[in-house]
């Protein structure tokens, strides 16, 4: 027996190698599968991500245009809110304060701006889409690029006292990181929105790209 312990000891040690590289090998194959399924898994999680995001679009839409649409039935208010400049101003400045709105704005019924809650463009095709088809006398909403941001517009026509009938206009950026965070609802993404190869909208902190 004695002199076969040699030989027992050479086969253990050998089937001890064999099994610490089996094991390493397994574990190698495990980690590339799990790996692999975990990188399936995000990629649909992130595809899953795309209906969210227009989801929140559509609602912000309805959204706004239910603000409008309360206006459009208040004329004993909006013709005293809307009667001078100051007092259309204060009253859009406050709108945009309590409703988390971008920008507000009244025009005459051909278009022209006349008081906004703050400076902004409302020449870009959204804006002027949403103001011509508030001339039909329900409101709408349009979402659409404008500059370097992504907006959602919502008008109507309500009663602008010695104005007569004037549109009203609201607006909200869909291009924030606050309302990107919330339309994605999937914690630890990150969204980006893109015209052509511009980025105009992001969670990402892009200062020093």
């Amino acid at each position: 027996m004695e002199k076969y312990k040699p030989l027992i000891f050479k086969i253990l040690f050998a089937v001890g190698i064999i099994a610490i590289v089996g094991i390493i090998a397994l574990g190698f194959l495990l980690y590339s599968e799990i790996k692999s399924r975990m990188v399936e898994m995000q990629s649909i999680t992130l595809t899953e991500c795309i209906p969210y995001i227009s989801e929140a679009i559509e609602e912000q839409k309805q959204d706004l245009v239910a603000e409008i649409g309360y206006l459009m039935n208040a004329p004993e208010n909006t013709a005293v809110e809307f009667a001078t400049d100051g007092n259309a101003r204060q009253f859009l400045q406050g709108l945009c304060s309590v409703s988390g709105l971008s920008n507000a704005a009244i025009f005459d019924m051909q278009g022209n701006l006349l008081v906004s809650a703050s400076s902004g463009d409302f020449t870009g095709t959204g804006a002027r889409n949403a103001i011509n088809q508030a001339k039909n006398g329900r409101p709408v909403a349009i979402a659409a690029p404008s500059g370097n941001k992504f907006y959602a517009f919502a008008a109507g026509i309500v009663d602008g006292g010695p104005r007569g009938n004037i549109i009203m206009m609201i607006q909200m950026d869909l291009s924030s990181p606050d309302f990107l965070r919330t339309a994605v609802k999937v914690p630890h993404t990150e969204v980006s929105i893109f015209i052509n190869e511009q980025r105009i909208g992001s969670t990402i902190d892009t200062q020093g790209d």
